[in-house]
């Protein structure tokens, strides 16, 4: 009996995590909390005239589950896709390029959800690759 009722407990968290990494998978906004993580995505930017690609990951730390909410719609993630697609190889490489893009982020997401509740920005992910002309 004890062994069906762990196995049991095993299927079930088993499927809660792929659950979640589906979710984490097709890029969708994940809510925990007061935190939304925004998965890896990648954003064609340009690169002196040639196409470059940026693949960026981030955790946004908010003041309530509220603000977390409201900027896990599919709303704020496009909006913040078109953001970041008009941002140049040369600026996110630039030695201070991740910290102004942060600042930037947070001012854009909180503009997006129309009050000041996104506090803290953590890159889970942040890859610039160049293009060719």
């Amino acid at each position: 009996m004890r062994r069906a009722v762990v196995s049991l407990l095993a299927v079930v968290w088993l499927t809660g995590w792929g659950l979640v990494g589906q979710a984490l998978g097709q890029g969708e906004p994940v809510v925990r909390g007061g935190t939304v993580t925004y998965p890896s995505f990648d954003v064609n930017i340009d690169d002196n005239g040639g196409l470059g690609r940026l693949r960026l990951g981030f955790e946004v730390l908010f003041t309530d589950e509220l603000g977390a909410k409201a900027a896990a719609t599919l709303q704020v993630r496009e909006s913040i896709l078109l953001f970041l697609r008009g941002k140049s190889a040369a600026e996110l490489l630039a030695p201070k390029g991740r910290d102004m893009l942060r600042a930037q982020l947070l001012a854009h997401i909180n503009a997006a959800i129309g009050s000041p509740k996104a506090v803290k920005l953590f890159y889970l992910d942040y890859v610039v690759i160049k293009g060719t002309p």
